[in-house]
């Protein structure tokens, strides 16, 4: 029953106590990996810390060493999927280098966006019954951390503010703008993948027409391809 473990940062993550050994770092992973099962399957409502501890082949006060209650847990879940979008968005934009293609850009991204849906389907779930714009939702703190972290490596990148200006009404966005611009396209990449989750059998073609919609908003408001 259980299912495949990978490493999570303890310092990413809010604990009652940081493990320090590796039996408790393996069960701190265990909780992690069996709480994104959960959640995707039963929603934060009808998961329980039992189940949890179950599926992690531990027991329920191991899991209430690490956690306070589920709340608590659907906040790791954020910080986990925020550990792996950062380093699987900037490797798309390293890839990018010198290009300068926002068209090209987004639509890598919003793949990006779809894979790591795949490998953090809690997350996902959570982003679904909770939305990001709630002071309650543990997605509005990946939300807030991915914009500015887009808005900091597309600037680096000179990707934004590319259009070349054809009147006084059309000059290249400020980063107030620009902020404005990726807030709205990552909750509309987070908006579709919610609703075409990768079992729906309409999710290719909305993932193509994802692409295709928020590259050509991106090249019209940010810059050119």
């Amino acid at each position: 029953m259980h299912e495949a473990v990978e490493r999570c940062d303890p310092g990413d993550i809010e604990l009652k106590s940081t493990p320090q050994q590796s039996r408790s770092r393996d069960t701190l992973d265990r909780l992690v990996v069996a709480a994104d099962v959960e959640f995707a399957r039963h929603g934060l409502a009808g998961a329980t810390t039992t189940a949890i501890a179950e599926r992690a082949g531990v027991s329920v006060g191991a899991l209430y060493r690490f956690f306070d209650d589920k709340r608590a847990i659907a906040d790791a879940l954020a910080q986990r999927y925020l550990h792996d979008a950062a380093h699987a968005f900037a490797a798309v934009l390293d890839a990018a280098g010198d290009d300068r293609d926002v068209d090209a850009t987004v639509r890598s991204l919003v793949r990006c966006a779809a894979e790591l849906q795949r490998a953090h389907a809690g997350y996902y779930r959570l982003a679904q019954d909770l939305r990001p714009d709630g002071d309650d939702s543990p997605g509005r703190v990946v939300r807030t951390a991915l914009v500015d972290t887009f808005v900091e490596r597309l600037g680096q990148l000179g990707l934004l503010g590319q259009r070349a200006p054809s009147g006084p009404s059309d000059s290249s966005p400020d980063t107030a703008d620009a902020r404005d611009v990726i807030e709205l396209i990552v909750e509309t990449v987070r908006h579709t993948l919610v609703v075409h989750p990768p079992s729906s059998p309409g999710r290719e073609a909305a993932l193509t027409e994802l692409e295709t919609m928020v590259a050509a908003y991106a090249v019209a408001r940010l810059g050119s391809s």
